[in-house]
C-alpha cells in the first residue's frame, strides 16, 4: 500500500529529531516510494522554503523559513496531525549532563 501510495486513509506515526528539517517528509522529490512524503504532498513555495532552510546556518533566518513552511502546511492540511506526545523525564539533582548533550 505504502510502495504503490494506493490508499484512501493511512494511520502511521512519524518521529522526527529535534532539528527542524522536514524536507524529507514534505517535499514534492520525495513523493515517489521510498521516500518519505508519503502523502504525496507538493508545493512549489513549500519546496523551496525547505531547500532554503536547510541552506542556511542563520539561525533566525532559517526559523522564519520552517514557521512560514508549517503555515502553508497547515494551510493546504495534507495529512491531518492527530497528537503530539510529550515526554517527562525525571533526573536525580546529582546527575550532570555533559556539554552538547
Amino acid at each position: 500500500i505504502i510502495a504503490t501510495r494506493d490508499f484512501d486513509l493511512l494511520l502511521y506515526e512519524v518521529e522526527t529529531t529535534i532539528d527542524p528539517d522536514q524536507y524529507n517528509l514534505w517535499h514534492s522529490l520525495k513523493s515517489s516510494y521510498p521516500d518519505l512524503n508519503i502523502s504525496g504532498y507538493a508545493y512549489e513555495r513549500v519546496d523551496i522554503l525547505l531547500e532554503d532552510a536547510r541552506k542556511t546556518l542563520d539561525r533566525k533566518a532559517r526559523k522564519e523559513k520552517y514557521d512560514l513552511f508549517q503555515k502553508y502546511l497547515i494551510a493546504d492540511a495534507p495529512v491531518v496531525f492527530l497528537y503530539n506526545p510529550q515526554f517527562s523525564y525525571y533526573v536525580k539533582e546529582k546527575v550532570k549532563a555533559k556539554r552538547g548533550i
